[in-house]
């Protein structure tokens, strides 16, 4: 992570039906005005943002029960604009837990605090776990033509 100065509220990118976890890369479309203040932030040298998943999407009013307590803290890496408004590239940085959510007409802001990294795996089910992919991924290589099966 960036030795710059992160600050303890942050903007946030609401997301529907995406899950992020650390240190993944993804594009992101998002309307003119998020886009804007994101290329202001990028521009500023300021591009940490807290993304996070909204529970449902509908018509209500959005408000802290509108998105799931834990999200991600993450950098803004480039911002584009589209004919569909911007394109934002992220990279997920850390998994942060929301403390407090400010909604207002400009923006959502949250205060944050970072979580821990968990393993919740032992040595036995990760090994598990590879050698499962390892045998799925042999399989499916095997209806490849040019396949060393």
């Amino acid at each position: 992570m960036s030795n710059r100065e992160i600050q303890k509220e942050l903007r946030v990118i609401p997301l529907h039906d995406a899950v992020i976890v650390p240190h993944m890369r993804l594009k992101i479309r998002v309307d003119d005005g998020l886009g804007m203040a994101l290329s202001a932030s990028v521009a500023d040298d300021q591009p940490f943002f807290v993304a996070l998943t909204m529970k449902e999407k509908n018509d209500q009013p959005i408000s802290r029960d509108s998105f799931f307590a834990i999200g991600n803290l993450i950098s803004i890496e480039s911002v584009q604009k589209s004919d569909k408004g911007y394109v934002a590239n992220l990279k997920s940085l850390k998994r942060v837990k929301v403390l407090n959510l400010n909604v207002s007409r400009q923006a959502i802001r949250s205060e944050y605090t970072l979580l821990p990294r968990i393993s919740d795996m032992d040595e036995s089910s990760r090994k598990y776990v590879m050698d499962f992919i390892h045998k799925i991924v042999t399989e499916i290589g095997q209806y490849f033509q040019g396949s060393e099966g």
